[in-house]
């Protein structure tokens, strides 16, 4: 299906239902391109499972805008490989709910950069306790 994936304009993958979402395979959201990423809506990010947010590369997680970020689960968020969070922007960290930064490992918040790192709030580094 991974080959029809990369052939849905943005329209089309902003109207898949969030079961359809759900029910991707690891090799289709790896399929997906930078506008299709940003199509996605906030109640489809939230139905990506824990292995497709662990299925996106380093080149396709810069892709994913703030408000995107922002929908992300606890358990979406501790599920970005090390790798691909230490390629998000600085902005898509300080995205990140204060409740679900709490779930980062300690590997995935040292590998911060100082620019992502200052962008953390207050309540952001609070629950990273």
């Amino acid at each position: 299906m991974s080959e029809l994936i990369t052939g849905l304009s943005a329209a089309q993958i902003a109207a898949l239902t969030t079961d359809q979402i759900a029910g991707m395979t690891t090799e289709d959201v790896a399929a997906f391109t930078a506008t299709q990423i940003r199509a996605l809506t906030t109640a489809q990010i939230q139905a990506l499972t824990t292995g497709s947010i662990a299925a996106f590369s380093t080149a396709q997680f810069p892709q994913f805008t703030a408000t995107q970020v922002a929908a992300l689960t606890a358990g979406q968020v501790a599920a970005i490989e090390t790798a691909d969070l230490a390629v998000m922007t600085a902005g898509q960290i300080g995205a990140i709910e204060a409740d679900d930064i709490g779930s980062l490992t300690t590997a995935q918040i040292v590998a911060l950069t100082t620019a992502q790192a200052g962008a953390l709030t207050s309540g952001q580094l609070a629950a990273m306790g």
